[in-house]
């Protein structure tokens, strides 16, 4: 039973966080949009196996934040700048009005590793679970061994599998439309990626601002 409740929770917290508009999801939409199916597949396959090892780094580093402090923080940068990058040229994609662009350039050619990446780069990740596995653990949901945290892990990409097939569906079933407002989907993603960017520098600036007040003044 214990079992269950981890399985039905990291499942419905997946599912719920999937649904909102990103840069995956429309991903997935823009691949089917191509009619490239198993390209879209195997896009939503690498994404959701970066973010079940992201959600085993998470609770693996919980009780390690100080020690990977640094490097957390190094990535968090890389990422930040990479975002900015992509939304950049997103846009300039969208004032163009061109057809829909790949998030990631070689989407089309090896979608599965350029799900990965998307998956890696999205900074929201690492805190949404490492919050929610904190949760968990207070409430005593998360079952404390090597099983529990797999039957967590594996819920969790299932409810991001369940995301992308509806997003998929739906972007199927208005395919002629979407097809006649490719340009549209280049605003979204670009919006999605600055307003991702914009979060991620805050919360880097945020971190430098609080180190600074915690060095005691000569």
């Amino acid at each position: 039973m214990k079992y269950l409740k981890i399985f039905a929770a990291g499942l419905f917290i997946s599912l719920i966080g999937s649904i909102p508009v990103g840069t995956l999801n429309i991903s997935v939409v823009g691949l089917i949009l191509k009619h490239q199916v198993a390209d879209a597949i195997a896009f939503g396959i690498g994404a959701i196996i970066m973010e079940m090892l992201l959600v085993w780094v998470a609770i693996i580093i919980m009780g390690k934040l100080g020690k990977l402090k640094k490097i957390l923080t190094l990535l968090n940068v890389i990422m930040c700048t990479v975002l900015f990058i992509l939304a950049t040229l997103s846009f300039v994609a969208a004032f163009q009005m061109e057809e829909l662009k790949d998030v990631i350039p070689f989407s089309s050619h090896y979608p599965f590793w350029a799900g990965v990446l998307l998956s890696f780069l999205n900074p929201l990740h690492l805190p949404f679970w490492m919050g929610w596995t904190v949760v968990l653990r207070n409430k005593n949901l998360l079952v404390e061994n090597s099983f529990g945290y797999r039957m967590y892990i594996l819920s969790i990409g299932i409810g991001t599998s369940i995301s992308f097939v509806l997003y998929g569906l739906t972007g199927n079933l208005f395919i002629d439309f979407l097809k006649a407002n490719q340009y549209i989907f280049n605003w979204i993603i670009g919006f999605t990626l600055l307003f991702t960017a914009l979060v991620q520098a805050y919360r880097l600036l945020k971190q430098v601002f609080m180190l600074q007040k915690s060095v005691p003044l000569t």
